[in-house]
């Protein structure tokens, strides 16, 4: 990305939007500076690709950072850099800068400090090199202390005044270009394209090579410190993956959950095993190295061992159906052990023996519920909605057993989902909101007496009222999708026959549900809700059908979109955190559950159709 330093505002605003238009780059306040010193103290702690240094900086000119950016003084006395200043810009320039202007430490005179932060530089004059107050660490200090990797960035001189002796000076200076104001975007456009593809064909580190990671080849917002990756390609985020610390707390969770939309696990893996061996073949060698250092093998070991023990507590499933995957996983466990010791193998082989039990349990838990020879196909004579039964019974058994199925939805469902690929637990519970939809309205007409059809109506309505204050919400749009199924609407005595408290009850639940505004009563409820809970998911699948199918998985340079990849990954995460709490104050009844996983259900519309008629033929027929 790019760090900007120019004291004009509308030049800022130009060159933050022509990046996000042109570079899909956003550039925070905290990555603009408004004085070289500090710009020096960032670049301590903080990783650029480029920078766009305006010249008349005050405390500390464009052109003093910038040498010692590239270290030609570090190391030296301050004066050093003084005198040349002095040197070149009497000799070059007639400046009225006089020795006497400058104390033995370098300092400028307090007047001559203010002068300098005040008083452009007129044309053709070396501008001021720097003013810090007594007592304050100098440049060069600073200088000392700056990031290796730094040294190397691009450096854009952004200036209103030109000449030969000015270009000659800046580019002596270490800076790698000249962008004359006033700038329009198209210049920045132009610039910034320019050394971005000279980065991009640089494939490693090198004296002369600006920069190992280019605005378009890895956008990295600098955040805090800490990198946002927004693009790359394949080796460029597999680099990334390894140094937690330099992409990001969050990336190596948003890339073990979506990374199966670019490569096969069987790949991943195989990658991790050359990095731990300190080696790749050519493929790997031709993309340039983002944060590892080949020098730094332990570093690099110990990153491949992080990403091990994440994939196996994130993403077991993958190990889970693939043995031999799950060979070469101990296999390089074991390799681990005899590099990095015997805590480290310990760790992750008692990772995967506690994912092993897990997922096993949960997937014959899912097999049984799942398994067609467990469906019982029940009679509309077989009902347990008996009059005897409450609706809080019944709000609370379908909190247990929705929830039940819910938190065992793995996260990677729903990216394969959005991903045409399989997600069996995921799908049985959209399937699920059908079944509870059309049971619903079959309890409804499967009553010929008007009575007993009201008394089912009115119990629905109070379940679907106590589900809504369970915080159980796909019942809620179940129940009340059911009651809207013509079947059930056509019947007017039935719906006669109800309270006006429960009708007003029937009001507030079509409020709640309603789908205008894309659900925002609903969505405002969810953002104020405290799990546990059971999403409406088919709200949250269309979220990320949106998001999977409105943004390009590649970008015009062929290069991984990785930001359409963190969006989804927030999505299901904001899904997946409602799954981490369930109903403990609720005990299962085994037989109500067997009948809500097996209820009296009627899937054909036409069929509910004749059962309504019987029960309310059309007048005069």
């Amino acid at each position: 990305m790019g760090l900007f330093k120019d004291d004009n505002l509308v030049v800022q605003k130009i060159l933050t939007k022509s990046l996000k238009k042109y570079f899909r780059v956003n550039v925070s306040n905290d990555d603009i500076f408004d004085n070289g010193l500090k710009l020096l103290q960032a670049l301590e702690f903080r990783r650029y690709d480029l920078i766009m240094m305006d010249i008349e900086m005050p405390v500390l000119s464009g052109w003093a950072a910038t040498k010692l950016i590239r270290g030609e003084h570090v190391g030296l006395p301050i004066s050093n850099l003084m005198n040349e200043i002095k040197e070149l810009t009497e000799s070059k320039t007639g400046s009225d800068l006089s020795p006497s202007a400058f104390s033995a430490g370098g300092t400028l005179s307090r007047r001559r400090r203010a002068a300098s932060i005040s008083r452009p530089t007129s044309r053709g004059n070396i501008p001021p090199a720097f003013s810090v107050e007594e007592g304050s660490m100098s440049p060069a200090a600073i200088g000392a202390r700056i990031l290796g990797e730094n040294r190397l960035v691009p450096i854009i001189a952004v200036t209103s005044v030109d000449s030969p002796d000015l270009r000659t000076s800046y580019l002596a200076a270490g800076m790698n270009d000249i962008l004359i104001k006033p700038v329009t975007p198209s210049m920045v456009q132009n610039i910034f394209g320019k050394y971005l593809q000279a980065v991009q064909l640089s494939p490693t580190r090198g004296l002369g090579s600006a920069s190992t990671i280019s605005s378009a080849k890895i956008a990295a917002n600098m955040l805090g410190g800490t990198a946002q990756i927004y693009s790359g390609s394949r080796e460029q985020l597999l680099q990334a993956l390894i140094q937690p610390k330099k992409s990001g707390p969050s990336y190596m969770s948003e890339f073990l959950l979506t990374y199966r939309t670019f490569m096969k696990p069987e790949e991943l893996l195989s990658w991790l095993q050359d990095q731990f061996r300190g080696h790749s073949d050519d493929a790997h060698t031709s993309a340039s190295n983002l944060y590892v250092s080949t020098e730094n093998a332990v570093a690099a070991q110990h990153g491949v061992a992080a990403v091990l023990t994440a994939w196996i507590n994130e993403q077991w499933h993958d190990f889970a159906s693939n043995l031999k995957l799950k060979t070469s996983l101990m296999d390089l466990i074991g390799k681990i052990r005899e590099a990095l010791g015997t805590s480290h193998a310990n760790q992750l082989k008692a990772a995967v023996e506690k994912q092993s039990t897990k997922h096993a349990i949960r997937s014959a838990h899912m097999r049984d519920i799942m398994d067609p020879a467990t469906n019982i196909i029940r009679t509309v004579n077989e009902s347990l909605l008996t009059p005897d039964v409450s609706p809080d019974k019944l709000a609370q058994q379908l909190c247990l057993y929705d929830s039940m199925l819910f938190r065992h939805i793995d996260s990677i469902e729903f990216v394969n989902l959005v991903s045409k690929k399989t997600s069996p637990t995921l799908s049985y519970f959209i399937s699920r909101f059908d079944k509870e939809s059309y049971w619903v309205a079959t309890e409804i007409v499967a009553k010929r007496d008007l009575k007993a059809r009201i008394n089912v109506l009115r119990t629905f309505i109070v379940t679907a009222k106590e589900c809504l204050e369970a915080q159980n919400f796909f019942s809620v749009f179940a129940i009340m999708f059911g009651l809207s199924l013509s079947p059930v609407q056509r019947l007017k005595k039935t719906w006669e026959g109800l309270s006006d408290n429960k009708k007003k009850v029937l009001a507030e639940l079509e409020k709640f549900t309603d789908v205008s505004k894309n659900f925002k009563t609903y969505r405002d409820k969810l953002d104020d809700s405290i799990p546990p809970l059971v999403p409406f998911l088919p709200i949250f699948i269309k979220d990320l059908t949106f998001m999977n199918d409105g943004n390009e998985s590649r970008l015009a340079n062929n290069e991984i979109n990785f930001e359409k990849l963190r969006l989804i990954t927030d999505c299901v995460k904001g899904i997946t955190a409602f799954a981490k709490s369930e109903y403990k104050w609720w005990s299962f009844d085994p037989d109500f559950q067997e009948y809500i996983q097996n209820p009296v259900v009627e899937l054909g519309i036409g069929k509910l159709q004749e059962m309504s008629l019987e029960c309310e033929p059309r007048a005069g027929s």
